[in-house]
């Protein structure tokens, strides 16, 4: 990786032309890469060896946790389900690097069942993304579930009404990783789209 690379990935606010932070960071790169191949190689290994008969216990992750001062993205949403209303806060938090490491999702039916069900989502799928789940892993499993007849208020016409709003989320998850790499902008829409309401947090 190169110095201006790795300038790219410093968190704004933070001096770039410290030569110990380029150090440090320079570091991090090449033990996030060797780590990287060491899952690579484990995952063939114990792969190899359950195809002969032999299992392994699990292999502690690592987790990596979300600086206390980090960017995020509000998008207020208004779905309506099997006819009754649910609007819900969806803020995704980021890595200095642009990954998404967290996602935060509250409805407004405070201590309801559906609104445990969703603080449940919320652990589970920020969990997964700091323990190291691609995004795009996730987004592929959630995109196109189906529960109940859902619509969803002031959305584009394309996604106006999502199979689910796990499928709503993924279509989100992918917008929000857009925006926060600048190829879409808040309030920006897509072509022939019309704009969501959004802001930034």
């Amino acid at each position: 990786m190169t110095e201006e690379e790795l300038r790219k990935i410093i968190p704004e606010g933070v001096d770039a032309n410290n030569t110990k932070l380029i150090e440090a960071v320079a570091s991090y790169s090449d033990a996030l890469e060797k780590y990287a191949k060491a899952q690579l190689d484990l995952k063939t290994a114990l792969n190899s060896c359950a195809n002969k008969g032999v299992t392994f216990p699990a292999v502690d992750a690592i987790r990596f946790r979300l600086p206390d001062i980090r960017k995020s993205i509000t998008h207020k949403v208004h779905f309506v389900v099997d006819g009754e209303r649910l609007d819900m806060y969806l803020q995704p938090s980021f890595f200095s690097d642009g990954r998404i490491g967290e996602v935060f999702m509250r409805a407004d039916k405070q201590g309801s069942f559906v609104s445990g069900l969703i603080d449940g989502l919320s652990i589970i799928l920020s969990l997964a993304l700091q323990y190291g789940v691609p995004l795009d892993h996730i987004i592929e499993k959630l995109k196109n579930t189906q529960s109940g007849v859902v619509s969803v208020v002031s959305a584009n016409p394309k996604f106006r009404r999502p199979k689910s709003v796990l499928d709503y989320l993924s279509y989100w998850l992918e917008r929000a990783t857009q925006i926060q790499r600048g190829t879409l902008k808040i309030g920006e829409a897509e072509p022939e789209e019309v704009k969501i309401d959004q802001s930034e947090g």
